[in-house]
């Protein structure tokens, strides 16, 4: 399981898939928006439509167990896209 805080009003969150695992957090050459990498877009796990029942501050959590123990019987690298919205 993985989670996080809702900092604010959207009322969906989706989790992703990242096959690439090459971006760095910070320093010279970190992810940005224009350089991140694709992300699969079947999502792995998504809290939809909770209008009204998600207040901000909220811990919402994602099943990503299965995506994990792929990734640890791998490359043992895990990369997750979250997003708020579908684009």
């Amino acid at each position: 399981m993985t989670g996080l805080y809702n900092a604010d009003e959207a009322n969906s969150a989706s989790v992703f898939a990242v096959d690439d695992d090459s971006w760095k957090e910070s320093g010279s050459g970190a992810i940005t928006w224009n350089n991140a990498p694709d992300w699969d877009p079947c999502y792995l796990d998504q809290d939809f439509n909770k209008q009204g029942q998600i207040a901000v501050g909220d811990y919402v959590e994602f099943d990503v167990r299965d995506y994990v123990a792929a990734e640890i019987s791998g490359d043992k690298i895990v990369s997750l896209a979250i997003a708020d919205t579908f684009m």
